[in-house]
């Protein structure tokens, strides 16, 4: 079994991915809940074609989180400093990594 995350028209959501005996394309046939989150789903009827009008693949998961590396080179922290965002003139010698949650 096959699972995507996807949007149709902005509008994330899960599918099933099927193959069409018939002519031989992938469907996304849409679902109604997470299937990652251990309760049950179920098809809502609703089928798109993968690479039809409206549909974007996404990430499969959705992340809990980014890291990142602060101004991790002499060009970027030479900007962040000329445009008043940073005190720091120069990259750090040490990365500094950082997170941010999901929001």
């Amino acid at each position: 079994m096959r699972i995507a995350r996807f949007s149709h028209n902005d509008v994330p959501q899960y599918a099933f991915v099927q193959t069409d005996k018939s002519d031989g394309k992938d469907y996304l046939v849409a679902l109604e809940g997470h299937p990652l989150a251990g309760a049950g789903v179920k098809p809502t009827g609703e089928r798109f074609p993968v690479d039809g009008d409206g549909i974007r693949l996404l990430s499969p998961v959705i992340p809990s989180k980014v890291y990142g590396l602060a101004k991790n080179y002499e060009a970027h922290a030479q900007f962040m400093h000329e445009a008043g965002h940073s005190d720091i003139k120069h990259a750090p010698e040490d990365m500094v990594i950082f997170s941010k949650p999901s929001t």
